[in-house]
């Protein structure tokens, strides 16, 4: 079991399952179970992943003060994820709604409030020892960074959609983190050649790129390769949104445990396979022991 600082964005999710993309105009259509509302956003996303893999997590993110707020504390509370670090300091507690079809294709809306513009407490007391600082891509994390790079704690952070290697708003998180994610969505078909200019610009020791049905790229700097992990079927396919967070989370967890970063992948792959046959963003993760069980079962690890 690590012990796990997470910082990061939380919301309410609104999930609206629709026939196809682009959707027809029609003032009303009834759905029957086609809309679901539940606890997402990176943040609160890669802590139940965490934690329902075993790991010790403590939470740190600023959400409104008002019922929303209260449904996600609750929710952090019964998932025995660490609530010191939560505050009630923003407008109102973030809200995304996310449309997807049977393809696997999604539309995201998200309203972050003022996230962006609110600072985290600089009094906030952190002196807690972990194993791995998870840092992702919200303005408030960047507070975090020279802290962690003090104590030499290993910081990770995903940067989502990325097409610039010196994007002006992610360059802080690329130059901090030990080991980076980031989604296909905006380089597909460059996906290698765009992970050549990363490893020469910076100085990760893990990079992954998330590849969707095409698997995902990863290069370790210590053995200086990069290897592919195809993606791996594990049931049939619900809702892909927060694939990307589960595929982050579980690497994470088996490679700060002292998994071989491919092996760590391998099951981060299973684990993310396994999750999108669910509904919402923080739904359908495995206990580590399950996944374990899952991979034993099959005849290609």
């Amino acid at each position: 079991m690590s012990n796990i600082f997470v910082s990061g964005l939380v919301n309410i999710e609104t999930n609206l399952k629709i026939s196809n993309f682009p959707i027809n105009y029609s003032p009303i259509e009834y759905l029957f179970n086609g809309i679901s509302s539940t606890v997402s956003g990176v943040g609160y996303n890669v802590s139940k992943a965490f934690a329902t893999l075993g790991d010790e997590v403590h939470m740190h993110t600023l959400i409104g003060d008002d019922p929303f707020g209260k449904i996600i504390v609750d929710e952090f509370v019964k998932n025995q994820i660490g609530i010191e670090g939560v505050y009630h300091f923003l407008d109102g507690t973030p809200q995304s709604v996310i449309a997807y079809d049977d393809n696997g294709n999604r539309k995201i809306f998200c309203d972050l409030k003022n996230i962006q513009e609110v600072s985290y407490p600089a009094a906030f007391a952190y002196d807690m020892k972990y194993d791995l600082a998870v840092l992702t891509n919200v303005n408030f994390s960047r507070e975090f960074f020279s802290k962690f790079r003090l104590s030499k704690t290993p910081i990770a952070t995903d940067c989502h959609v990325l097409k610039d290697i010196n994007s002006e708003y992610d360059k802080e998180f690329l130059e901090n983190a030990n080991i980076i994610f980031l989604s296909n969505e905006a380089i597909k078909g460059n996906e290698e050649s765009f992970l050549r200019e990363l490893i020469k610009a910076y100085e990760q020791e893990i990079i992954v790129i998330a590849m969707g049905s095409q698997g995902s790229l990863l290069y370790d700097r210590l053995a200086d390769n990069i290897y592919h992990q195809e993606a791996i079927t594990v049931r049939p396919i619900v809702n892909t949104v927060g694939a990307g967070d589960a595929l982050f989370s579980a690497f994470l967890h088996f490679y700060i445990a002292g998994y071989e970063p491919i092996d760590a992948l391998k099951l981060a792959t299973y684990f993310a396979g396994y999750k999108i046959g669910d509904n919402g963003g923080a739904e359908g993760f495995l206990k580590e022991h399950e996944l374990l069980s899952l991979r034993s079962s099959k005849t290609d690890f």
